[in-house]
């Protein structure tokens, strides 16, 4: 049985049977008071989460109208997105997945004028379903979120605190590790494989790629360096201008868009490592990666694709995070394929393998028929 406590100067808190399973709620929009409990918080993660909490992602994220607020599992931050209309990103859209994935099905995935009819075709139905009023666990605004690790008790008593100030929502949880689901399926939580990455093992041995990446290392005239926590004002709007090149105009339309003030906090939070690539003092690129005592994982990579391949900044960017990655003796999330064939067959060549990411939802407190059919769409178009 979970009960639950709140006032206006705390956290809402909610226990499990379980005393372990305390789930401290920071709501979207206050201020995170210090506590006892936040003391134990890593300080990077809450750098970088408490400014998304207390002002608003869109803030940082300009297409991403959506409200984030804080679980405090344990010792453990985990940020949860409230969502309660269609949206054009789609970390935070199930219609955007749905409408995405529904076009892909029917060859139209390239755009034009008959993906425009489906779109005005379908969007009126997901609108009456309130599909899109949704609750994002474990959403940390990344194309690859860190891996949710809690016991089954954890898990159930977070839910739970997000069903009762949700109560209208779907609980969609993101990148979940597969020890927080109940074994025999005792939780009222449904989970699916949702996503494959590109991770290489710890301690792999090296590819004939890898090596070939290390001798382009060695004789090229660019620089390849570690950002420390701070960040040049002025080059901002080139990060922008990177990052927006490769993911907006060659990969995905419905991609975030990280402003200036995302990237300064993403760097000066600590909360990522940041490599760059220069020729000279004119940035070529930059590879945003995140850290956890599991996986290295290649957050965001920003680059010039209008550059010859033979300058293989790329390469360069990925090498950085294997190498890390290889010195700490960590797993290396290459994160997907991004759709590009060529992309997959690079990380495969590299010691990547396919790696299932689970994620699950929970509907069972909506009335019917919602229940019945957010549970169809999310599981045969959202969690594919």
């Amino acid at each position: 049985m979970t009960r639950t406590t709140s006032s206006p100067e705390s956290p809402r808190h909610a226990r499990a049977d379980d005393a372990l399973a305390r789930v401290d709620l920071y709501e979207p929009g206050r201020v995170i008071p210090p506590s006892p409990r936040l003391a134990a918080v890593s300080p990077r993660a809450l750098a970088y989460l408490r400014p998304l909490v207390e002002r608003s992602p869109s803030c940082f994220l300009p297409n991403v109208g959506s409200r984030m607020g804080l679980l405090v599992v344990g010792n453990r931050p985990v940020p949860y997105v409230v969502n309660d209309r269609p949206q054009s990103c789609y970390l935070v859209s199930v219609s955007s997945k749905v409408d995405a994935h529904v076009a892909r099905s029917l060859g139209l995935a390239g755009g034009g004028r008959w993906r425009a009819v489906l779109a005005r075709g379908i969007a009126p139905a997901l609108r009456w379903s309130g599909l899109d009023r949704v609750v994002f666990l474990n959403d940390w605004l990344l194309s690859t979120n860190p891996t949710l690790r809690l016991t089954p008790a954890e898990l159930r008593a977070a839910v739970a605190a997000l069903v009762e100030r949700h109560p209208s929502c779907s609980i969609i949880v993101k990148s979940l590790d597969s020890a927080a689901i109940e074994p025999g399926g005792g939780d009222s939580l449904s989970a699916f494989v949702y996503k494959h990455n590109y991770c290489v093992p710890a301690r792999a041995r090296k590819t004939r790629s890898n090596v070939s990446d290390l001798a382009l290392l060695r004789r090229t005239p660019l620089r390849v360096e570690e950002l420390g926590p701070t960040v040049d004002e002025g080059e901002l709007d080139r990060f922008v201008e990177l990052y927006e090149a490769l993911y907006l105009g060659k990969y995905c339309a419905t991609s975030p868009r990280l402003g200036r003030r995302w990237f300064r906090l993403a760097i000066t939070s600590g909360s990522f490592r940041c490599v760059v690539v220069r020729d000279g003092s004119r940035l070529l690129g930059f590879s945003l990666q995140s850290i956890d005592e599991h996986q290295l994982i290649s957050s965001y990579i920003g680059y010039d694709p209008s550059l010859p391949r033979e300058a293989g900044v790329y390469r360069l960017l990925m090498l950085s995070g294997w190498l890390e990655a290889r010195r700490r003796g960590l797993v290396y999330n290459m994160s997907g394929g991004g759709g590009a064939e060529g992309v997959s067959t690079f990380k495969r060549q590299r010691g990547a393998v396919l790696v299932p990411q689970l994620g699950a939802c929970a509907c069972a407190h909506l009335p019917w028929p919602r229940r019945r059919l957010h549970e169809r769409i999310l599981r045969d178009f959202y969690f594919t």
